[in-house]
């Protein structure tokens, strides 16, 4: 599948799961510590990878899920 981000809604198309059961996995892999554990290296410092930061933004307060969606536009999201 690659490099992809799925909202919840087509987790749960995609897997037949219901909703609330997906929102609670997804908390659930949220508090271990986050989805993806991969870095990138960046001028000289090590970030956590763009989809990581993509859950991060989104849940932040304000314009948080603005930026998330840039980001996702963006086009070297996700790419080496």
């Amino acid at each position: 599948m690659g490099n992809c981000i799925w909202t919840q809604a087509e987790v749960v198309r995609r897997t037949g799961g219901s909703s609330g059961l997906v929102s609670r996995i997804i908390q659930h892999l949220i508090s271990l510590g986050g989805l993806f554990t991969e870095t990138q290296h960046r001028g000289g410092r090590t970030l956590v990878s763009d989809a990581q930061i993509y859950l991060d933004l989104q849940r932040t307060s304000l314009r948080g899920s603005d930026a998330a969606s840039a980001l996702r536009d963006w086009e070297g999201f996700c790419r080496p």
